[in-house]
């Protein structure tokens, strides 16, 4: 599953975002040169850098829920079959109202 992320997934992904950053700059870039100051930093290295960042985030953070509910599916299964296994009388459920 991680191979498959990351030799497939994240590469697509990632050529994809760029070039969808790549038609959003140039649609509000202005071809006419309105005498603005530039910016203090490249902002298309700095987005191209955080598309790369949320990606690899996102691939990571999915392979991390993928292989955790397997996990708390076990754990909560043993709990369910416990609580079946053992059935509360009324005698233990009194017992545990009381106060002592």
């Amino acid at each position: 599953m991680c191979a498959i992320q990351g030799f497939v997934t994240v590469p697509a992904t990632i050529a994809y975002e760029r070039t969808t950053l790549a038609l959003a700059l140039a649609a509000t870039s202005s071809p006419v040169s309105t005498g603005a100051p530039a910016a203090p930093f490249d902002v298309n290295g700095f987005v191209g850098d955080l598309t790369v960042a949320f990606t690899v985030a996102g691939a990571v953070g999915t392979a991390a829920l993928l292989a955790a509910w397997p996990i708390a599916l076990f754990f909560w299964s043993r709990k369910l079959s416990r609580d079946l296994a053992d059935p509360p009388t009324a005698c233990t459920l009194r017992a545990r109202e009381i106060p002592r």
